[in-house]
């Protein structure tokens, strides 16, 4: 029963990493950020990753990661949020947006190589440092 539960997980990750990387690009990355940060964020937390004045320089990406992927403004990064729940990924309640299940999460994080997670870590990490001071509730 073990192994075939198992094999149930793996096939629902598989079948819902297929349905996101049908997405738009920019809602993919959005969508792998997000799972970065757990099962859900507040804006706030977004805001200092990527702040809406645009005022502070992102930094570039780390080596070996896709530029696209931390190519995301504020502004499109929201919209593609957006996207992605009216494709009933994810929820967005009040300031906050939360996946509609774990395994959703789940799938979008094994879309990013498994050798470049740690980089989207430490970028995510910087970002918030580096903005700390721009978000509305310091």
């Amino acid at each position: 029963a073990a192994i075939e539960s198992k094999n149930i997980a793996d096939n629902a990750v598989e079948l819902m990493s297929h349905k996101i990387s049908k997405l738009q690009e920019e809602t993919q990355h959005a969508l792998k950020l997000l799972s970065c940060l757990g099962s859900f964020c507040e804006e706030s937390v977004l805001c200092m990753i990527l702040p809406r004045d645009n005022k502070i320089v992102l930094k570039q990406a780390p080596k070996g990661c896709s530029q696209q992927a931390f190519r995301l403004g504020y502004t499109s990064l929201i919209l593609s949020l957006e996207l992605a729940v009216k494709e009933g990924l994810i929820n967005h309640v009040d300031s906050k947006y939360k996946f509609v299940h774990d395994m959703i999460q789940l799938s979008s994080y094994h879309l990013i190589p498994e050798d470049e997670r740690g980089q989207w870590h430490l970028w995510i990490g910087n970002q918030i440092w580096a903005n700390r001071d721009t978000s509305p509730e310091k």
